[in-house]
C-alpha cells in the first residue's frame, strides 16, 4: 500500500509520458534533498559544519542509498526517507520554537511517509530518541503529543499487513 508513491508515478506519466530519464531524475532529485535534509538535522543536533557534511556524503553515497536511486522501482525508498526525514526536522524545530505549526506540519509528513513506504512506522520512537537527545523531561505531555504519531503508526501497520497477507 503505497498511495504516495503511486501518485508521483501516476503524475510523472501524465505529464512526461514513458521517459525513464524523468523517473530517474524525480530520483536523484528526492535523494539529493535528502541528503540536504542529513546535513541539516545533524547540524542541528552537532552544531558542527564538518560533522553534518561528513555525515550527509556518508549517507548520499551509501551503496543501499545509491541502489534506489538507480532503480526507478525503488521511488519509495527515497520517497519515505524524504518525508520521513523532514517530519523528523519540523519535530527538532517544534521542540526548539514551541510552535504548533511544525508539530502538524511533522504530524502531516509523518502521514506521507506511512503513504510512501510501511517502514515510516518506525517515526514515534526515533522521535522519543530526539526527545532524549534535546533533553527534554519525559512527562505526560512528551506522551501525549506522540499518541497521533502512534495512532497513524498503529493503522498503517495495520493496513500493511493486512495488504502483504493478501497478496501471499
Amino acid at each position: 500500500y503505497q498511495p504516495v508513491v503511486n501518485l508521483t508515478y501516476l503524475l510523472e506519466r501524465h505529464f512526461f509520458g514513458l521517459n525513464a530519464s524523468v523517473f530517474h531524475a524525480t530520483n536523484l532529485l528526492l535523494h539529493l534533498l535528502n541528503c540536504l535534509l542529513v546535513f541539516y538535522l545533524v547540524f542541528l543536533w552537532d552544531r558542527n559544519v564538518f560533522v553534518a557534511l561528513i555525515a550527509a556524503l556518508l549517507f548520499g553515497l551509501h551503496p543501499l542509498r545509491v541502489e534506489s536511486v538507480a532503480w526507478i522501482s525503488e521511488r519509495k525508498d527515497v520517497l519515505y526517507s524524504f518525508f520521513f526525514l523532514w517530519a523528523l526536522a519540523d519535530y527538532c524545530r517544534y521542540i526548539k520554537d514551541n510552535s504548533s505549526r511544525y508539530y502538524y506540519s511533522a504530524l502531516f509528513l509523518f502521514l506521507l511517509s506511512l503513504g510512501s513506504k510501511a517502514m515510516a512506522v518506525t517515526l514515534p520512537l526515533v522521535l522519543f530518541a530526539v526527545d532524549y537527545l534535546y533533553n527534554r523531561k519525559f512527562d505526560k505531555k512528551l506522551i501525549l503529543e506522540k499518541v497521533p504519531f502512534f495512532a497513524l503508526a498503529f493503522i498503517f501497520g495495520l493496513i500493511a499487513v493486512f495488504v502483504q497477507g493478501k497478496t501471499l
